[in-house]
Formats: C-alpha cells, sequence, structure tokens
C-alpha cells in the first residue's frame, strides 16, 4: 500500500486484497503473508466482506485467510459477523475447539450476538459428541442471557435427561424456566366430549424416524377425535407429510405471536405437544392456555420442566411408580404402552442363515444410535465388555462417525481404554436395505447410555437382534429400553449396572442357541405385546383425554 492508500477506490482495494490472498496461499512465505496483513489492516471491513464473498462461492481457504488478517484489526462496533464466519468454517472442518475459540472472540466484541453463536455451536458440537464444547458454550449462552428459554431449554435437556447421574438421588435442575406465569383456566367447557384435537410437531416429514411413533395419532379420528397437525419449522412441506390424512398448518419457526395465532385460528380442544425442547418457545404460548387441555406425551422422551401441561401421557414402564421425580408434570399412565412403532415394510423377516458369529469365526457387536449419546463413560464400559469377550469386534455405524476428526477423536478414544482399531469398523449411514444387512450381520447390538433409542433398539429386536442396555436410573430417557425388552419377552437384556452389562453380553454371546431362537421369536412377541398395536393405545389415549376433560368440566363448575 501507498500513503494515498485513502484515495483508492472500492474496486481497487478489492483488487489488491484478492491478489494479495491468491498470492498467499499460492506462495505462503513471510513476504506474501506480509502484503495479505498489511493490506487487511488498512481495510478490514472490506477483507471481511470479500472473505465473506469467497466464502458463499466455497472458497473457504480465501475466506479464512482473509478473516485471519483482517481479525486483529477488527473493532467491536464491526460486529461478530467475521467471528460466526470463522467459526462456521471452522465446524465445516469438524474443528469444534477452533470453532469455540472464534465463538469466545464474539462473545467478547458483542455478548448478545455471541450468546446466539454459542448455542449455535453448543447444538451443533452435541450431535458429534463433543460434549466438552457443547458445555462451555451452552452454559456461556445461559449466564449471558439467563432469560431466553432456548439457552435454559438446552441446559435443562442435556443436564437431566443425557448426561450420567451425579448420584442416585440427583434433583432435577436448571428450573424453572423464563416462562410467564401460566394464564388462568379458562372458563367451563361448553362441550361434552372434546372433539378437536391439535398436534403440534416441529417435523411431519417422512423422513424421520420420530415420526414412526405416529401410528397412535392415525387411528384418534376412529375414536371420534377431529385431528389437524401444526408444524412450527419454516421447511415444512406439506406433501411429504408422515400423516396425509389430517389438515396441515404451518408457522415460522421461533415465532412466539404467530404460534399463538395460530392455534387460536384453528381453535383446538385438546392440543397434544410434539415440540417439546425441539422448539422451546412454544411452551410460552403453551403458558398462556391457547386451548382448555394441553398435554405432553411419552414420545419426547423428556419433562417438560415447565408447569405448561395439563397433564404427561405415559406409560407404567417408562414411568414406574417413583418416576414422578424426574417430572414437573402430572403423570397419566395409559394402560396400554403409550409408544408404539410401524415397522418399516422393507425390513425382512429373520432368515435361516447362521449367525454371524458361526460365519465370522468371533462375536459382532454393533452401535446403530446418534453419536451424540456416545459419551466418554460409554466407550470405557464398551471397552470393557470387548475385553470380556476376546476377539470381539464392534460395529459403529452412524452419521458424522466416518469423518476424519471424528474418527480419529473415536479411534483415540478406544485405543486409550486398550481396544486397537482392528477391532472396530466405522462406518456411515445408508439406506435401509444396506442398514438392514449390517444390523443382520450383528450378533448383539449395544445401546448407550444414560440416553438410549426407542425407534433405533426397535428396529434391532424386529429384526431378531437382541440389544443390551444400561438402566441407570428412572428417568424416562433410560427407561425406553425396558419397554422394548418386557414386550419382547427378553426383560433380562437391560442391565442395572456396569457389571450386569458386560455379564448380559458375555452370557448372549455364550448362548448361540438362544440368539438363533430370538432371530425367530422377538417380531412376534413385540405385536403380541401391543407394540405396533396403534388402536389399542389410541383407545387408551381417548379414554384418558375425555377423563380429563371431564375433570375440567367437573372443576369449573
Amino acid at each position: 500500500m501507498t500513503p494515498n492508500d485513502q484515495a483508492l477506490t472500492t474496486d481497487e482495494i478489492l483488487l489488491e486484497l484478492s491478489q494479495a490472498v491468491a498470492a498467499y496461499l499460492s506462495d505462503p512465505t513471510s513476504a506474501t503473508l506480509c502484503r495479505l496483513t498489511t493490506a487487511a489492516s488498512t481495510n478490514p471491513l472490506m477483507a471481511a466482506a470479500l472473505g465473506s464473498r469467497y466464502q458463499r462461492h466455497g472458497e473457504n481457504a480465501a475466506a479464512y485467510q482473509l478473516y485471519l488478517a483482517a481479525q486483529p484489526h477488527w473493532q467491536r462496533q464491526h460486529g461478530t459477523a467475521l467471528y460466526n464466519n470463522l467459526s462456521v468454517i471452522a465446524l465445516k472442518a469438524y474443528d469444534f475447539d477452533q470453532a469455540w475459540t472464534w465463538t469466545r472472540h464474539a462473545l467478547a466484541i458483542n455478548p448478545r450476538d455471541g450468546a446466539r453463536m454459542a448455542y449455535d455451536l453448543a447444538r451443533t458440537a452435541i450431535f458429534s459428541a463433543r460434549h466438552d464444547i457443547y458445555w462451555a458454550a451452552a452454559r456461556a449462552a445461559d449466564d449471558l442471557e439467563p432469560s431466553n428459554i432456548r439457552y435454559w431449554s438446552a441446559l435443562y435437556v442435556e443436564d437431566n435427561f443425557r448426561r450420567m447421574p451425579d448420584n442416585a438421588d440427583r434433583q432435577m435442575g436448571y428450573g424453572p424456566p423464563p416462562l410467564p406465569p401460566r394464564a388462568p383456566r379458562p372458563s367451563r367447557p361448553a362441550s361434552d366430549s372434546p372433539r378437536k384435537l391439535l398436534l403440534v410437531g416441529r417435523d411431519f416429514s417422512n423422513t424421520a424416524s420420530f415420526n414412526r411413533m405416529f401410528g397412535t395419532f392415525r387411528r384418534l379420528p376412529d375414536c371420534d377425535f377431529q385431528v389437524e397437525c401444526l408444524s412450527v419449522r419454516d421447511d415444512f412441506d406439506p406433501n411429504r407429510t408422515h400423516l396425509p390424512e389430517f389438515t396441515h398448518h404451518s408457522t415460522p419457526e421461533r415465532n412466539i405471536p404467530e404460534l399463538a395465532a395460530a392455534i387460536r385460528r384453528i381453535g383446538p380442544d385438546v392440543i397434544i405437544d410434539l415440540v417439546s425442547h425441539g422448539q422451546p418457545e412454544a411452551f410460552a404460548v403453551f403458558a398462556g392456555r391457547p386451548a382448555p387441555l394441553i398435554l405432553g406425551w411419552a414420545g419426547n422422551g423428556v419433562s417438560s420442566g415447565t408447569k405448561v401441561y395439563d397433564a404427561f401421557l405415559t406409560d407404567p414402564v417408562i414411568s414406574p411408580p417413583g418416576a414422578e421425580i424426574h417430572y414437573t408434570e402430572r403423570l397419566i399412565r395409559l394402560p396400554a404402552s403409550s409408544l408404539t412403532i410401524e415397522p418399516y415394510p422393507s425390513y425382512p423377516e429373520a432368515g435361516d442363515r447362521r449367525l454371524p458369529m458361526e460365519r465370522n469365526g468371533h462375536v459382532t457387536f454393533g452401535m446403530y444410535h446418534r453419536i451424540s449419546k456416545v459419551s466418554e463413560p460409554v466407550i470405557a464400559l464398551w471397552s470393557d465388555l470387548l475385553r470380556a469377550v476376546p476377539d470381539s469386534r464392534l460395529v459403529i455405524k452412524t452419521a458424522f462417525v466416518t469423518e476424519p476428526p471424528h474418527a480419529t477423536r473415536l479411534l483415540a478414544a478406544f485405543a486409550a481404554h486398550g481396544i486397537p482399531e482392528t477391532r472396530l469398523r466405522l462406518m456411515n449411514m445408508t439406506g435401509p436395505a444396506e442398514h438392514c444387512q449390517v444390523v443382520s450381520d450383528t450378533d448383539i447390538t449395544l445401546t448407550p447410555f444414560p440416553e438410549q433409542g426407542f425407534v433405533t433398539d426397535f428396529d434391532h429386536l424386529w429384526m431378531g437382534v437382541p440389544f443390551v442396555a444400561y438402566e441407570v436410573d428412572q428417568r424416562p430417557c433410560a427407561r425406553l429400553a425396558a419397554t422394548l425388552a418386557r414386550a419382547a419377552g427378553a426383560p433380562f437384556l437391560v442391565a442395572k449396572s456396569p457389571a450386569a452389562y458386560i455379564q448380559t453380553a458375555k452370557d448372549l454371546a455364550a448362548d448361540p442357541a438362544y440368539l438363533r431362537t430370538a432371530r425367530h421369536c422377538y417380531r412376534q412377541n413385540l405385536i403380541d405385546a401391543g407394540l405396533t398395536d396403534h388402536m389399542r393405545t389410541a383407545r387408551a389415549m381417548a379414554d384418558a383425554i375425555r377423563s380429563l376433560w371431564q375433570e375440567l368440566r367437573t372443576a369449573a363448575d
């Protein structure tokens, strides 16, 4: 640059910056770095703007160098955009430590905008099993904006339902949430019985595994309910809904006034919340009592942590006596399973092939849950199990796991517990047909803890492959496997201690005759137990709703 820099036009500045970054990328020497640094220090805003243009076109290397060159000269009044873009580039490379570094800079520049960045980083980190980054970022967001229900909700769910308990008597934390006081109960409902039922959900797409638990709702019209659906997702496509038989509505994400207005227009008698912590802003709407009866449901897996529901629909297996400590709501235990599953038609029947252990000469364990559920205590226990079953192998098949940073970290974590890479196989997500084949080639699947997975473990049993689960306590997230194991006629699959977890897996691995029996019997057991009997659960749900409705009418008299 020359002393006449101020006279340069915008085009000339951009040209110099683009030439400087191109020179450095082609020949990264101290001279080219000095040229780039000088150009960016004189015009940091222009450097950031050009970097953003490169980033939009996928040229992240150029963008990153321009941001780095501008960063030392970035001022508070410039805002957080530069650090947000740096964090995004780091996240695309799965470099969560560097993303957290740039987020810390953003927090210092603008605490409010930085808190939003920290929350987004936390959500991304947890789905990639970076629990350390999650807690650092999520706590920072909540500390800076304790009145933001999104930040409260994230910490509440992770702390109370997805972490190993600090002690057996641990109480729920992060409450009460920053919600307005619940509105007074409306006047006595005019009708003798509720008719219009509204399902408020985040994603009614036919691709979500969660939606395979909607079979019960399909049958509610047969119980004399008019059912409609309200999606709170921006990209909702009514042509791809999992429930095409119902009338669908949608509102923008995280827009409290629009959601409240939409519910008023629909005018439901009963709301069943399928959103829960997926969009906790809905809790603020429910606090205004937009319907006479508002219900939570065990399919969401967790308590809302609020008082916005009139009741929470569950069952005695997921919520046994004494489980009230894990809920803020009144529990209504249905006389049938509160959760049912719609199996994929493509899931094959168990064949007469030899067991995988008989074909391979070793036991094959499998883990097919989200990688976010695989924490350090899980890895430690699975490592102990692999050592306890000589020559056994573990297949880990899930999203993100084959990305180099994730694979390297996961393999290193097992290696730290004495498990070499040769005993592990990492596989990415595939289509249903190939996934079925992988599960069929597994002798025993392993369920993580404390958060289990209802649909995933159901699929394993449906294909005749037993799982081993660890029920760490009576939180609902840790009781899902118990529902499935009991229905399959195999309650012993759920262990109550790490030692019992290992022993259960060892016993199964040593009993190939049982594994062959399981492959032919589990599916019919699940059917006989009502896990696919959506009508039975719908009737039980309808009876519970009408009983609660009568309570409303009686209380208003």
